[in-house]
């Protein structure tokens, strides 16, 4: 199993692997937390480590790291809900600063080989949690048309 790293937050929602891109200060952390308040499960934050297996992509943290968010104003944040088995990823959040990137995005990205879905998103979107979810339902959709 080859293990890599990517910089980005990731975290689970209903097992679906999110990871969470951008510049820095662009809110991934802070994204991460109020996906967290949410319901969703913290995989990573900042650096994600991505294990490929049988041609799928799975999202884990570096040891020293599990459990932990930091966020800027306040410093490191133990998560007590944190995923503790590697998921599948299934989708690339890319947070974006200027309308021209969010509206100019690809919808692709291959990842190691392999074909992950893009959301472009403005960061300072204040219903990103809401679009996030709605993704999740897009995905887990087309799983059920797959199988």
């Amino acid at each position: 199993m080859t293990k890599l790293f990517y910089n980005a937050t990731s975290v689970a929602i209903n097992d679906i692997g999110l990871l969470i891109e951008g510049a820095p200060k662009s809110g991934k952390s802070s994204l991460a937390l109020s996906l967290i308040d949410e319901g969703a499960k913290l995989i990573s934050d900042d650096l994600t480590f991505l294990c490929l297996k049988n041609n799928k992509l799975y999202a884990l943290p570096p040891e020293k790291m599990q459990g932990c968010l930091f966020i800027r104003e306040f410093g490191i944040l133990k998560i007590s809900e944190f995923q503790k088995e590697p998921v599948a990823v299934k989708v690339l959040i890319r947070l974006c600063q200027k309308e021209t990137d969010f509206l100019n995005g690809e919808k692709e990205k291959k990842l190691f080989g392999v074909d992950i879905k893009v959301f472009n998103f403005l960061s300072s979107d204040f219903a990103l949690t809401k679009k996030i979810k709605a993704v999740i339902k897009l995905i887990q959709k087309e799983w059920e048309l797959k199988e």
